[in-house]
């Protein structure tokens, strides 16, 4: 090897050689799915040189992450970018009623917000929107459709273990969102059955005080009429300011509209 071939290249210090090492390991590629990050390439954590060691922290894409998580597991991604408080009409005085009552609702804690009436309204919309704020708030959300998941509970008949293991996640959530409450297609009474899991569910977080949205083409009257118990408990939780109900007019039906 000739003599001075290397003469010129100098030793790394340690800093140079903690950068290194840092820099090879924030180049090994993770498997965390949601998009892909520069900064950790997919690991969730980004290395580091801090006080004279390679220091790993969590990489800020972890909270994105995790929020398009909630949504995936809330059931409302299909929806949740197009309903927005932002894109909600407010043409009318009762539009903007709702709207300014469901912005109020997002301040409580514990609250719950029912709104009822008039198919095609925008109940599912603004409901959405307010579920959607609770999951930017780093909370928990369930979206139920009632007639699905009702009817799938329902089948299990008296297997208690299936049972419960399909309505526990309904009565713990942080905020469970429970959409066309008590809809039949031919505008029958909810069953006996369907009547005592909807009090399950919904005895189980007025007692305990938990957030819970409902929408439903019934007035809580209706509800009421239905079951007193039950009926009882939404008005006790909703009343006054975020019990909300949209008269039936046709006009009102934004589905049935020309202009979109």
């Amino acid at each position: 090897m000739p003599e001075g071939l290397f003469s010129n290249i100098k030793p790394l210090s340690e800093e140079e050689r903690l950068q290194r090492e840092c820099d090879c390991l924030n180049a090994q590629p993770g498997n965390l799915k949601g998009g892909h990050c520069d900064k950790c390439n997919d690991k969730g954590v980004v290395y580091t040189v801090k006080e004279g060691r390679c220091v790993g922290r969590q990489c800020d894409c972890l909270v994105q992450r995790e929020n398009a998580a909630r949504i995936e597991r809330s059931g409302l991604s299909e929806v949740i970018k197009r309903y927005t408080f932002e894109s909600y009409k407010t043409d009318e005085l009762w539009q903007a009623k709702i709207k300014d009552a469901a912005q109020k609702f997002i301040q409580q804690e514990g609250a719950w917000f029912y709104i009822g009436g008039q198919s095609g309204c925008g109940k599912t919309h603004i409901c959405t929107a307010i579920a959607n704020h609770f999951l930017n708030q780093n909370q928990t959300v369930k979206y139920m459709l009632w007639r699905d998941e009702a009817v799938r509970i329902l089948a299990n008949g008296t297997n208690d273990d299936r049972r419960q293991e399909l309505i526990s996640p309904l009565k713990n959530v942080d905020v469970l969102y429970i959409d066309d409450f008590f809809k039949h297609r031919n505008g029958d009474r909810p069953s006996e059955a369907e009547t005592n899991l909807a009090f399950e569910i919904l005895n189980y977080r007025y007692i305990n005080r938990m957030t819970t949205i409902i929408s439903s083409e019934l007035t809580v009257r209706d509800i009421i009429n239905i079951d007193e118990a039950l009926g009882g408990r939404i008005y006790d939780m909703a009343y006054p300011s975020y019990l909300l109900s949209v008269a039936k007019d046709v006009k009102k039906n934004y589905r049935l509209r020309s202009e979109k």
